[in-house]
């Protein structure tokens, strides 16, 4: 095997391990929280120690990515997950501890979408499509059976697959370290390295439009995606659908999102990346609302599919775009405002929509989220006509 494939397959199989551990865990921290007796507010902070720590966390994460290279911040997030699920098994007897837990998971998030694609490009640009795929199935297929195993046999087998994970895990970071000392990189400034200095620095590469206009799309789409994981399935067991119908629409829009991802090399062929970007968050928008508006399982099926074909575009597509918008010195910190803008439109799209969903009603809270995505991405292109026309 030449170098080159190997870097690929180490990275990609990396990836695909933690997003298995994350999907297979994450859905059922709520119920968890229940099963040890912990109130809804506290069920909540619990949950917000994660979305907090992405929210935070991205940009420096980027920002150190590019100073000190990606083999240590691999090592970092490598090693957060080891102890995340050390936190996780320890939490029955010391609940606090989830705090920990959510806190280092978050981590380990945040290296996987920020310095794993940032890493990705340095090797093989043309390996994004793939490397996304294979994040998407290991999500479309472990959310499933994370809730079976739970339901079979409880959270702490969960968590003790997880530690067992955490080790071979390990091993490819060691792998990755090793890889990187045999070719090393173009030395890095590691001096003056500051928190503010972190944000200010990273922030510097939204003045580059390709990487503004993945940015401001990205608010977006992690907006329909939290939608679509948090609010959406409420919708559904409104309509009465059980748990299983709702686990097989999910799939659905889930595994289309993923299968698509393989062709996108072939669709930009025929598209602009930036038409792209467009046209899988207005498809998101609009499936949003067109699913609020119906009860019926076969139409709701249908709007699924073409919810997870078209949007499943946006995730290959984005860090192409953003990677073209920095040299490899930068890209890191690319990557970090990306997700850091993301993470904004996440947090603060459920925090809305899910009071409206509370204090009027779900469907309503669904079309208005569709709604604010067709007009953002109306402001989005107006934005960047005006601010990079003007330059």
């Amino acid at each position: 095997m030449d170098k080159l494939k190997k870097r690929v397959l180490l990275v990609i199989t990396l990836a695909f391990i933690l997003s298995f551990l994350i999907a297979l865990l994450l859905p059922y921290i709520p119920l968890y929280g229940e099963d040890i007796g912990l109130s809804i507010s506290m069920i909540g902070y619990v949950i917000a120690v994660y979305h907090i720590t992405q929210f935070a966390g991205r940009i420096p994460m980027g920002s150190l990515t590019d100073t000190f290279g990606y083999g240590k911040i691999i090592l970092f997030g490598g090693i957060s997950l080891f102890f995340s699920m050390i936190f996780y098994i320890l939490s029955p007897g010391l609940w606090p501890l989830l705090f920990l837990a959510q806190m280092f998971i978050g981590i380990v998030v945040c290296m996987e979408w920020v310095t794993l694609p940032s890493f990705m490009t340095s090797v093989d640009l043309d390996r994004i499509p793939l490397f996304t795929f294979v994040v998407g199935i290991a999500y479309t297929f472990s959310v499933p059976l994370g809730g079976v195993l739970k339901d079979a046999l409880g959270m702490q087998l969960l968590f003790l697959m997880g530690f067992l994970l955490s080790i071979p895990s390990l091993y490819i970071v060691y792998l990755i370290i090793k890889d990187e000392k045999q070719n090393p990189q173009p030395d890095r400034n590691t001096g003056n390295v500051s928190f503010i200095s972190l944000y200010k620095d990273a922030f510097k590469t939204l003045k580059n439009p390709q990487v503004m206009r993945g940015s401001l799309y990205s608010l977006l789409m992690f907006l329909n995606f939290n939608i679509a994981i948090s609010i959406f399935p409420l919708q559904l067991s409104f309509l009465g659908f059980s748990a299983t119908i709702i686990g097989g629409i999910q799939f659905a829009r889930i595994g289309s999102e993923t299968f698509i991802r393989l062709f996108s090399k072939k669709i930009e062929t025929v598209l602009k990346k930036k038409t792209i970007l467009m046209g899988s968050t207005l498809a998101s928008g609009l499936s949003l609302y067109f699913v609020s508006q119906t009860s019926s399982l076969f139409m709701i099926i249908i709007i699924s599919l073409l919810w997870g074909t078209i949007s499943g575009l946006y995730h290959p597509v984005v860090f192409e775009v953003v990677a073209a918008g920095t040299d490899e010195e930068n890209r890191g910190k690319g990557m970090g405002v990306r997700g850091t803008m993301g993470t904004l439109g996440s947090f603060t799209g459920i925090i809305i929509f899910s009071n409206i969903a509370e204090y009027f009603s779900i469907a309503l809270s669904l079309a208005l989220a569709g709604i604010t995505i067709l007009f953002g991405v109306l402001f989005i292109e107006l934005f960047m006509d005006y601010r990079f026309d003007q330059d």
